[in-house]
This record gives C-alpha cells, structure tokens and sequence, in this order.
C-alpha cells in the first residue's frame, strides 16, 4: 500500500508488515504547515522536536483504513510533538471523511501525546472519530465541533506537568460519552454537550475540575456523573436521564438550573461532600434530590454500601419534582447477591417451609424484577405433586416490601392453577421477569394477576422461598432440596416528592430554600425514607439569583469600571462584566473621541467575565469602553464617560473575595494589588486556629502574593468558615474561607492473614484516607483468633497485632472471620491457621518448599483459603 498525502512531498513514510497485510504511517519530522486542502490515506505521526501547524480554512479529508476487518477505522493523526490548528470562527479547520457515511469509528481522531505543554488547537470540526480527541497532555482547546464520536467525544486522560483547557467546545451525537475527565487541572468553560448516548460529562479527577458555563441536554443516560471533586458553576443540565449523579467525591453547584431531567434532578451517594447554592432544582420527573448510602465507585463500576452523604442546600429554588413519578428503564444488577444458603427435606407431604432473605436497596422503589430459581438446584430430581384434591401451594420465589406486601407473583399453569410447579421435576430453572405491584386474589386461586402498581416502601425488602403443602419425598433419601435464586435484575421507581433521603439526614441541611408553597412543606419528603429532614427558615418567594444566566436572552453589562470614574495613567485597570446568554467570547475596544472611532485592546478573548487592561492613556484624557459578542456585534454595552488621573496614590485591589479549600486543597494563594502610584501598605488579620498566612503585613508599588494555608488536624468532618481582614493605607477589605472536612474513609490493609505452619503473629492497618476520626470494633469470631486490641479512633491509622491460640484447633486447617465496624462503614478480614510445622531439618536448604523436601513419603496440601 502506497502511502499518500495530497502535495505533501516532504513526509516520510515507514512500511509496515504485519500478519499478512501492510499498512503505511506517514511521520512528520520536521516544523511543517498545512496551508492547502489535505487527504490523508494514512495515520499521521507528528514526531518529537516537529510542530504541525494547520491554517485557518484548510480541510483535512480522511480516507478510511481498516486493516483487520472490524470497521473501525485506523485513520488517526498522533501527536508527539505539537500540533497547532489556527481556525477562526468564520474559518474553521475541517477533520472530516472523504466519503459520506453513518460509521461512527471512520477514523481514531486526534491524539495529543506529546512531552510539550503548547499545544494549541482552535476552531476546527471533528467528524465521525471513535474518539474525537484523546488527551494526555497539556493543550488548549478553543472553539471545537464534535459530531458522530463512535465513543467519546473528548477523553482527558492523566496530564502531568500541566493543565488541559477546554473552552467554546460543542459535542454532539456521540454514541457513548460527551466528554470523560480524568486528570487534575482540567478547566473548562463554555462547553456545550448534546444527545450523547451515554453520559454528557463524566469527572473521574480527584484534583478540583472546574466548569463554568456549562450546558448539558439529552443524554440517553446520565447529563452529569462526578467521581471526584467537581466545581460547577453557571450551568444548566436539562432533558437528561438523571440530571446529576455523584458519588464518593465532592461537589459544589452555583448559579445551576438542574431542570426537566426524565428521573432525578440530582442523586448522591458514598462519602461525598455536596455544597449547593442559589440553583433552582425543578420538574424532574422522579425526586429533586435523592440521597443514598450507597456509592458507584468508577465509571460502570458496582455499586456497594458506602457510607452517608453530607449535602448542604442553601437559597435554591426545589419544586415540581414531587408532582409526577417516573418508572427508571434502567436495569441495575449486582445489587443483590445470589441466596444459595437454603436447604430443606421432607418425607412425602409436608406441611410447609418457609426461608426469608432481608434485602435493601440503594434508592427508589422496585418497579420490575427479573431472577431465576431452581427449587432443587443440583439435587436430586422429584416430582412437584401434579393437581389433586388438595390444597397445594408449592414452591415460590416471592419478594415483598417492607409492608410485606406481596409485589411479584408466580403464576400457575391454567391446568393447575394453584401449583405453578405442579407435575415437573425438582430440578429445573425458572425465569421471572415482570413489573411488580399488588395481586389480585381470590379464594379459588383462579386468574390471580399482578397489577403494575407503585407500591410505597422504604429501602427494606424481603425475599422469600416457601410452600404451604406439598410432596416431597426425600427424608429417607438422606436428601436435602437445595433452592436457589440468582441473577437478580431491578428497575426503580423514582419521585412524588421533592427530597428522598436514604442516608443520614443529621449531614443534610436544606435551610433558606424555596420549595413553591409555604404550606405543608413536610409532606415534600419521602416519608418511606429517611426522615425528618432540617428546612427551617424557608424562603416564601422563588429566589431570583438561584438561576444560570446562560438560557436568558444575548446581553452583556457592565460590572467596572463604572460611568464617570477616575483611572490612574499607566496602571493596570481591572474591567469586569457579566452577561446572559450563550456567548464564549467577547471583544473590547477603547474610544478617546466620545465613540466616534474605538480601538479594540482585546479581540475574540474568552468570555471569563474579567480582563486586565494596562491603562496607558495620558493624564486628562476622557475615555469610553465597550464590550461586544465576538460573533454578533449587536449584543454590546458601552460604558463612559471615564476620566485619567495623575498616578500617585496607591489603590488598592485584592483579587478575589473568597478561598474554598473544599476537602483536599491545603494552601491558596490570593494577591494584593496597588492599582495606584504611591506606595501601598497593608497587614493581615486571620480569625481561626486551622487557618494560617505566610505573611501578616508588607508594602508594594504592585502587587503582593499571599499563601493561606489550613490545617484539618484533629477536626471532625463538616464545613468550615473563617475570614482574612486586610487593612492598608487605601481602605480595608475582607476575603472569605471556607474549608470542608470530608467524611472518614475506612480502608483495611488486607484481605485476609494466612497463618501456615511457619507464622505465629500477624498484623493488620485501619487507616483513614478521608477527614475527621474513624471509631472502630473489631470482633474475632472464633475464639482461636487474639487481637491486641479490639477497638479504638484513629485520625490517621492504627495497627492491630493478631495472634493464633493453636491449642484451640479442631483439625488440620481453621478459618474464620475478623468482623470490624466502624463509623465509616464494615470490612472484614478473612483469617485461616494451619498446625505449626515440625523443627526443620537443619540439613535442609531454606527456602526449598515442603513438598520438594518430601517427595515421596508426607503429603503436602495446600491449606490457603482462596
């Protein structure tokens, strides 16, 4: 296969041969631009020490490759050394298939790989991609287009030693996820995800992740799922499956609208730490919010009891979501472990058996379950009692709620229609499947049916396996029936109320919302669940800030400078604004003549609300500003008249008001800055124990930078506030903290303790990798196991010594539990013991095992538990 690439004479091309077939990589060695129209028939390699640079307008055509025959195309262009797109908006770079197609794996995408942090990509189009762009190294991206992903649209994956920078990025149609983040110091801003098949955004990075601006709509699954720590601010997540789905890390919602999602609007669970303010939560299909103490660990991950949630909900707007419920399609398993611990016998007709399996579930209400059984899994085969006289009620697997109310039902063959099992043998299995709801009985067990209904319950069900009468012919045979179920499947019910709680409601506070009524506010929670709940303090009116500004009509407005200002010549003015609607960037230009003429200081810049400007007018000059949408000049604001001043007394300005240190961030740094022309001096004030500064006072001409530091030693978990006063010769000013203690997170350094023949003394670690203290128990079963201590607190971890009472032993090899609980959840640790060996041979090697030092006279077996 020849390698091609339309007009460029200059790529080097490597042959390959691989089983069979052979395939071209083109690699560029050296700095190259792309000016004219490409078609690549070949990956693309961009080789360390190259920069490919690719001109605005150019369109890069794909050829499909597919070597192996799976019709995913290897198509790709790879960077190792950096890559620079230089698209406009009215210009953009074209990535597209050379023919018109419906495969979404064309080709692989672009794949920055590089040992570089410049990287720079704008305004371009990504068509047909598995994944549009694999990230894993530092780079910017502004103002992308991603259509048709065969997976991802965008996967950040871990970046050392820089930052990924997404902003004006719109991703649509991907057939698995819009964008997947997974390595620290990822910003994003203006990001627009569409009709993903999957999740919209998925956050795996446990370094703070910052989206601002963000809109997600119609995921077939999940708008938003966070397993990390995530800051999201000015957002609208809309028409999803669920709105927002977090568990085990921390997140902090401002300014959102969760709104119209099909299930919930949010749903949080593990030991995560959920701070929401001024968001309005309203008509979700299924509940508002719904809290678990349950957790989903990674992406598709299992889900398993973790510990409860702290949620915080402040000046939000919660209504609408009481009023409909939804059945989840969904279906969830592993919730459920197989029940295979039942055995029963009997001697011709016996009079009944009954077993029962308590269950819980991590939210909802079962809605639909599907399992199998087998009423003698493996044993030996008997007839169920064909129809007689009597009256048989055989065999059931049968779940009931914690009203024990009967929601699943059997139903019996039309000839026999009180024996679902009448006539078969013992040993076969049976699938159940159906929605679940109340039965309609009566007396003559005829035409018994289940109506699909939405039965209230808490998070406790029963599963049973019983018969009233019936024959079972085993008690001579030394017999036992084993039933068994397995493979359980569950859909939920979601909604009918605003708040849901399955966790603790001591780490939930609802204070100072609206809930849209000021009556009757209690009858909003789930009264099933977890119950009461602390909303004292409820706003009567809808809270007009609790709301993202991106869905309201194109405007933008001035924040400062503000009309008829004095500015100081050649100093740094800081202008600021804020705006409504979707507009990712913005110009600014500057006028000396009253508006007749206006000379831009920045063009088509990202739209952060803020921008430095080095006012370097002359003294006496009257000046006006003006912002405008980069890409529709009629949404503008103008501000002015604005005056120059002589530049000799200091102004000063702190650049930020607040320091979140969330759970994890230890040191902040904030600056100082005199905006004026004498010299500035300041001191600092600091008003708690955990919170520290790397200077109390100094004095500048520009700018001082300041460390905070706190220390969550010995805290419990919760939230934190303090303040920093700043006093200076040009006013006083304040700046707030807040710090956040995480909930302890209990982790057992082992699994299991092998005591074989050589071991007499062993240890384990309870260890705290989250905030506060842990309070642990630990209980050996058997009573051959000692611990030199059986409980204790620890904020960082304690080490447990464990020893064997080998005169206790029944037999050549015991096992048996550690049980540990604790305020972070159960663990466990298996323990098995074998008898000591005999003195060994001096004569013999050490290190050679036993079964080589004996060949052929002992026996050597292996007594590890596995």
């Amino acid at each position: 296969m020849k390698a091609r690439v339309y007009d460029i004479k200059w790529l080097f091309a490597c042959l390959f041969t691989i089983a069979g077939f052979s395939f071209s990589q083109i690699h560029i060695t050296e700095d190259i631009i792309w000016n004219g129209n490409k078609l690549l028939s070949d990956p693309v390699i961009v080789d360390k020490g190259a920069t490919l640079t690719i001109n605005a307008g150019v369109k890069v055509q794909i050829k499909f490759i597919d070597t192996d025959g799976d019709n995913i195309g290897e198509g790709k262009i790879e960077v190792l050394g950096s890559l620079k797109i230089e698209g406009t908006p009215s210009d953009p770079v074209l990535f597209v298939p050379i023919d018109t197609t419906e495969n979404k794996h064309y080709w692989s995408g672009i794949i920055i790989n590089s040992t570089v942090s410049n990287n720079s990509l704008k305004f371009f189009y990504i068509n047909n991609a598995s994944t549009g762009i694999d990230i894993n190294s530092p780079v910017m991206i502004t103002g992308s287009t991603i259509l048709h992903s065969g997976e991802t649209g965008i996967h950040v994956k871990p970046v050392s030693n820089g930052s990924v920078f997404l902003s004006d990025i719109f991703i649509k149609h991907s057939s698995e996820h819009g964008l997947i983040i997974d390595s620290p110091n990822v910003i994003t801003n203006w990001v627009h995800i569409d009709s993903c098949a999957g999740y919209g955004l998925v956050n795996e990075s446990m370094s703070i992740t910052s989206a601002t601006n963000l809109r997600i709509s119609h995921s077939w699954n999940t708008g938003l799922v966070n397993y990390g720590d995530l800051s999201v601010t000015n957002s609208i997540i809309e028409n999803n499956r669920h709105g927002i789905m977090s568990f085990t890390g921390n997140l902090v919602l401002q300014e959102c609208d969760i709104i119209n999602n099909g299930v919930n609007g949010l749903l949080l669970g593990g030991y995560g730490l959920n701070t929401i303010s001024n968001t309005s939560i309203e008509n979700n299909g299924g509940y508002g919010i719904e809290t678990t103490k349950w957790a989903q660990g990674e992406l598709n991950g299992s889900w398993s009891l973790s510990s409860d949630p702290t949620l915080r909900v402040n000046n939000c707007n919660i209504q609408g979501n009481h009023q409909t419920t939804v059945l989840d399609q969904t279906e969830y398993d592993g919730l459920w472990d197989d029940w295979k611990s039942e055995k029963y016998s009997g001697d011709g007709w016996t009079n009944g058996w009954s077993a029962r399996l308590i269950k819980s579930i991590p939210f909802g209400r079962i809605g639909w379950v599907s399992f199998d059984y087998n009423s003698n899994n493996g044993g030996s085969d008997f007839s169920w009692q064909p129809c007689t006289g009597n009256s048989v009620w055989s065999y059931l697997a049968e779940i009931r709620n914690s009203r024990n109310q009967k929601i699943t039902y059997l139903p019996a063959p039309f000839q026999c229609y009180w024996n679902p099992l009448a006539g078969e043998n013992s040993n076969i299995w049976h699938s159940y499947e159906n929605f679940t709801g109340l039965i309609t009985e009566n007396d003559n067990y005829e035409n018994w049916i289940i109506n699909p209904e939405d039965a209230p319950s808490s998070d406790t069900y029963s599963i049973w396996q019983y018969f009233e009468y019936a024959y079972v012919p085993l008690l001579d045979t030394d017999q036992y029936a084993t039933p068994e179920i397995k493979n359980f499947k569950i859909k939920f019910y979601h909604g009918g109320y605003e708040v849901s709680s399955y966790s603790d409601n001591a780490s939930i506070d609802l204070t100072l919302n609206y809930w849209g009524q000021t009556n009757g506010i209690d009858t909003l929670f789930n009264p099933h669940g977890t119950t009461p709940f602390s909303f004292s303090d409820f706003h009567g009116n809808e809270v007009k800030s609790a709301h993202s500004s991106i869905n309201k009509t194109d405007g933008i407005s001035f924040t400062n400078p503000v009309a008829r200002s004095s500015h100081q010549e050649v100093k740094m003015l800081n202008i600021t604004w804020k705006t409504r609607g979707w507009i990712p960037f913005i110009d600014i230009a500057v006028s000396t003549d009253m508006g007749n003429s206006w000379t831009y200081i920045a063009e088509k810049i990202a739209n952060t609300g803020n921008y430095d400007w080095w006012n370097n007018l002359i003294t006496g000059e009257t000046f006006y500003l003006r912002i405008h949408h980069s890409n529709e000049t009629s949404v503008t604001s103008q501000i002015g008249p604005l005056f120059v001043i002589e530049n000799i007394t200091p102004i000063i300005r702190v650049k930020t008001d607040k320091l979140d240190f969330m759970t994890k961030l230890t040191s902040l740094k904030f600056t100082i800055l005199n905006e004026g022309g004498g010299p500035l001096s300041w001191s600092l004030k600091d008003n708690q124990k955990w919170l520290s500064l790397n200077r109390s006072s100094g004095v500048t001409r520009n700018q001082s930078v300041i460390i905070a530091n706190v220390d969550r030693t010995r805290l419990k978990s919760g939230n934190y506030k303090g303040l920093i006063s700043i006093a200076s010769n040009s006013g006083d000013s304040a700046i707030k903290v807040r710090m956040a203690v995480a909930q302890p997170n209990m982790s057992i350094s082992t699994e299991r303790l092998d005591f074989d023949s050589t071991k007499t003394e062993m240890s384990f670690t309870v260890e705290n990798g989250g905030g506060g203290y842990i309070k642990w128990k630990a209980k050996p079963e058997p009573d051959w196991i000692i611990l030199n201590r059986e409980s204790g607190t620890t904020w960082t971890r304690d080490v447990i010594t464990v020893k064997v009472d080998r005169s206790l032993m029944a037999g050549d090899i015991q096992t048996g539990p550690i049980r540990i609980r604790s305020n972070a959840g159960n663990s466990s640790i298996k323990v098995s013991m074998m008898h000591l060996a005999d003195e060994p041979d001096k004569n013999t090697p050490s290190g050679i095992p036993y079964y080589i030092q004996y060949p052929c006279g002992k026996d050597f077996f292996d007594y590890t538990v596995y």
